[in-house]
């Protein structure tokens, strides 16, 4: 099946199903889940994605990228940082969710849930991958993950607040 392979293909095969009223299509979405796919082939080592809000980058990056990296190695760990554990969490519940579907489980049957992780922010599948969801600022020493997104790392306010950003940066 080419969404099993094919990230951008996995892409416009689910969201429109997991995203019905807000998937936005466009050339931003073909170039995003290009580079998506060499973070994960490994060519791309870092990737930083700008753009305005409403172009879809939380839902590729926060959601289906991870599913389908999920969906293909099945043992690797990944990590969600956003700017506070609430907003790294509800990530973590709506990915959760979506490797739950009838729809993702066509594509990838091999990825089961383990029943003793049912946390938002902290959960495994069967085959040893594990996803961990934190707040910046969250102690995530000793989690060693082979893919980390980071999504709204700092909030409005702390973007705004001089003393936040000398402390961030």
């Amino acid at each position: 099946m080419e969404a099993t392979e094919d990230f951008l293909s996995f892409v416009y095969l689910m969201a429109p199903m997991v995203l019905p009223d807000t998937f936005v299509g466009g050339k931003h979405i073909v170039i995003i889940a290009r580079k998506l796919q060499q973070v994960e082939e490994g060519t791309i080592k870092r990737l930083m994605i700008c753009l305005p809000p409403g172009s879809m980058k939380s839902k590729l990056c926060t959601l289906l990228f991870p599913a389908w990296v999920l969906g293909r190695h099945l043992s690797w760990p990944l990590l969600q940082i956003s700017h506070s554990t609430r907003l790294a969490e509800d990530f973590g519940g709506k990915l959760r969710d979506l490797l739950k579907e009838e729809e993702y489980r066509d594509i990838f049957p091999e990825v089961k849930l383990r029943s003793d992780t049912r946390a938002a922010g902290r959960w495994k599948l069967t085959k040893g991958a594990e996803y961990f969801a934190a707040g910046s600022g969250s102690h995530i020493a000793g989690f060693r993950a082979r893919v980390a997104g980071l999504d709204e790392v700092i909030s409005e306010q702390m973007a705004t607040s001089k003393l936040a950003m000398q402390t961030v940066g």
